[in-house]
This record gives structure tokens, C-alpha cells and sequence, in this order.
């Protein structure tokens, strides 16, 4: 895939293609392809569907093998990242449906890849006409239930028998974003105000210095980071 990204998407497709075919951690990849794009906002999108495709990467890509004919070469594995960062978003429903099909197919394009746009299209559309069947076909594999590789799956049954499934059910749960406030700077009655003025959603926990977010966030999103007003910490920690 070409270095010069052209969307938003287009950088979420490279971030997937990095750590999943060339081994890359990442909190390596994702913030040396962020970088590439000048809005924040869109740096948050990459971050959410680079997320967002990771964690589900086994179900989609069990979707994925239903609806194309043959695998993919290996020169093209950029293109199965497109198709997968496609399918999670159609599955979140994060834009309408054509819309997003239309820019998924236009990241071909700009991948250097023409004659994939015919691919890309003919796979998210198929998906959307028949996503419960699919999905329904694809989930009758615990690997693709669980978005988890089969030694997890073996793994976590074996040490928890009674509770195996619910465990496994719970790591596909986006964990929550907590702020730790630098008391030395700032109150937290404070900086929640702060953050309510950015429409950025977020409540008080039991730590004094702690407060967690509806939605996760872009770090660049939230004030005074860079000032060391806030960083990011476990609530456990």
C-alpha cells in the first residue's frame, strides 16, 4: 500500500496491515500513521476503526472468507485490510451504509489498486444485504463468536469452566477511558468543567483525582494534555 494516505480510512486500512501482516505493535504503527493526517478528528476515526477492526478481527475476518471466492494474494493483503476495516464499520453502523461503501471503494483507488474497487464494492454490498445471515453462518465457530484465537478459547475454558463464556464475552468489551487530574494543577470539579465545554462526556469516580469518560477519546482532544493537566491511567492504578 502506498505511503501517501488519502483518508482517514485509507490510514485505518495501513495501521491494520501493519501490525497484523508485518508484525508492528500498535502503539507503534497507529501514531506513525496518525501523524500523517492534520485533523484530529480524523485521527480519532483511525484510532476507533484500527481498535475497533483488532478486536474483531477473527469474526470479520470469518465473514470476510464467506463472501469472497478465493483468498487473496499475498501483494494484496492491503486490500483484505480495507475489506475488514470496511466490515467493522458497517457493522457499528458509524455511517450510513452507501456512503461509507462509496469511500471504502475509492480507498482502492487511492491504494493503487483500481481493479479492486470492483472487489471492495461487490464484498460491503453483499454484506449489507444479507448481515444477519452472514454473521448468524460465521458465529456457528466459537473463534468467530468469541473474536479470539482457538489456544484462548481452549485456554480460558479449561482454567474457568464455569465462567469461560462470560469471560471471554467481556474481553470484547471496549475498556473505559480514565483521566487521572494533576492536583498540582488543577481541581477535578475543574477540569470536568473544561471538558464540558469540549462536549467531551465524563463523571467523577470514588479516587479523587480520577474521572472516566463516556467515549474514548483522542489525547490531543482533551485540554490542557499537553499542558500535563491530565494523563491516562487504569482506574485500578
Amino acid at each position: 500500500m502506498k505511503e501517501l494516505l488519502h483518508s482517514e480510512r485509507l490510514a485505518a486500512a495501513r495501521v491494520l496491515q501493519r501490525v497484523v501482516y508485518e508484525g508492528e505493535s500498535l502503539s507503534k504503527s497507529l501514531p506513525a500513521v496518525q501523524q500523517q493526517l492534520a485533523d484530529i478528528r480524523l485521527r480519532a476515526y483511525v484510532q476507533a476503526i484500527s481498535y475497533g477492526t483488532l478486536r474483531f478481527h477473527h469474526r470479520l475476518s470469518a465473514v470476510l472468507d464467506l463472501l469472497v471466492d478465493r483468498p487473496l494474494k499475498q501483494r494484496d493483503l492491503d486490500i483484505r485490510c480495507l475489506l475488514l476495516a470496511g466490515l467493522f464499520e458497517l457493522c457499528e453502523n458509524r455511517t450510513p451504509g452507501y456512503a461509507a461503501v462509496s469511500e471504502w471503494v475509492e480507498c482502492a483507488e487511492s491504494a493503487g489498486k483500481g481493479w479492486a474497487k470492483g472487489l471492495v464494492n461487490g464484498v460491503l454490498r453483499n454484506f449489507m444485504r444479507r448481515r444477519e445471515q452472514l454473521l448468524e453462518r460465521a458465529m456457528a465457530d466459537p473463534v468467530a463468536r468469541y473474536a479470539s484465537p482457538s489456544w484462548l478459547i481452549d485456554t480460558v475454558r479449561h482454567d474457568w469452566p464455569e465462567s469461560w463464556e462470560g469471560l471471554l464475552q467481556a474481553g470484547l468489551k471496549q475498556a473505559p477511558m480514565t483521566l487521572r487530574v494533576n492536583l498540582l494543577q488543577t481541581t477535578r470539579d475543574d477540569y470536568l468543567r473544561q471538558l464540558a465545554a469540549e462536549n467531551i462526556a465524563a463523571e467523577p469516580l470514588e479516587v479523587e483525582s480520577a474521572i472516566r469518560l463516556s467515549e474514548p477519546v483522542d489525547v490531543n482532544q482533551l485540554p490542557g494534555f499537553n499542558a500535563g493537566l491530565v494523563s491516562v491511567q487504569d482506574a485500578a492504578a
